[in-house]
């Protein structure tokens, strides 16, 4: 069984990893999508519905959450991930909006 010390600086070591990875490979890839969501949201015609959609949008912490979990997944496959998972929340929150 490891000590204590030896596991806490392993653990550590895998925050910082898991840190590094999102900061430089997922959160820049959040941000272009989540980029590209508004734009298409603010080229709605429909006043009601560009706000609707925007506002959607504005849950930008759940969205970012949900696309934090690419971080463990293999690097190749993280833009898929921050996609889906962007994809999936803004359609949630959209759905929440519409219902209110």
């Amino acid at each position: 069984m490891p000590s204590e010390p030896v596991r806490t600086a392993r653990d550590a070591g895998a925050f910082a990893a898991s840190a590094r990875g999102y900061w430089l490979s997922v959160h820049p890839l959040i941000r272009a999508e989540l980029s590209g969501w508004h734009a298409r949201a603010g080229a709605i015609e429909d006043p009601a519905l560009r706000r609707i959609a925007l506002g959607a949008l504005g849950k930008q912490a759940n969205m970012e959450g949900a696309a934090a979990f690419a971080t463990f997944v293999a690097r190749e496959h993280r833009r898929a991930v921050v996609r889906a998972s962007v994809a999936f929340q803004a359609a949630y929150n959209h759905l929440d909006l519409l219902s209110e």
